[in-house]
């Protein structure tokens, strides 16, 4: 599984990209690439379903317990609930 760059298309069940928009976008997208690589690499696993379990599991943690510098040293949840609050409007 990989986040690319170019394409802004996610489906239901398959993550096909996510859209940087700039080079902090572009560098939280590799870290988040090279940090799924690692863990597929690490983790040995019986089923894809083992798999898809680790890997969801390991987004949790990003998204909720990782702070990131590119966005004030919240973490990705945090700086979305934030964004939700000061700008309703990218939400619509």
């Amino acid at each position: 599984m990989a986040i690319h760059h170019r394409q802004n298309s996610i489906k239901p069940n398959k993550i096909t990209s996510l859209h940087a928009t700039g080079a902090q976008t572009n560098g939280m997208v590799e870290r988040f690439n090279r940090r799924i690589s690692e863990v597929v690499q690490q983790t040995r696993v019986a089923s894809t379903a083992e798999l898809e379990a680790t890997l969801l599991n390991d987004l949790k943690i990003y998204n909720h317990h990782l702070p990131q510098e590119a966005l004030g040293h919240t973490t990705p949840t945090q700086a979305i609930k934030e964004w939700q609050k000061t700008k309703p409007e990218l939400f619509n």
